[in-house]
């Protein structure tokens, strides 16, 4: 349903670094919005925005780098997703192209890929 979270074209404004976070008591599941580069929203049970990490970005307003505050959902991901997101990027650009009716050469071919 609809988070009770700020719409994206109005996070979209504000300064970089700011975020906002909205938990469900029944299932534990907190919603993150933050704004990076770009409005980013996320879905955790393990980490909501506490603690907030500084990290280095570079600011095109200023000409130089400048430290913004980071959710601890966002941080994690950054984190521990690197390896997953290299495998889907790794298997779209170089897949095998095999085709054939039976299961098992689908299932060949992406045993290649990820290989």
């Amino acid at each position: 349903e609809k988070a009770p979270l700020t719409e994206v074209r109005s996070m979209a404004k504000r300064e970089r670094g700011t975020c906002e976070s909205v938990t469900d008591s029944a299932s534990g599941v907190t919603l993150v919005r933050y704004m990076d580069n770009n409005v980013v929203t996320m879905a955790s049970t393990k980490a909501g925005i506490n603690p907030m990490s500084k990290v280095k970005r570079y600011s095109q307003a200023l000409k130089k780098y400048v430290y913004v505050n980071q959710p601890a959902s966002v941080v994690m991901y950054n984190t521990y997703m690197g390896g997953v997101d290299r495998m889907d990027e790794n298997v779209a650009k170089m897949r095998v192209n095999i085709r054939g009716k039976k299961w098992y050469w689908q299932l060949l071919s992406f045993l290649l890929n990820v290989s």
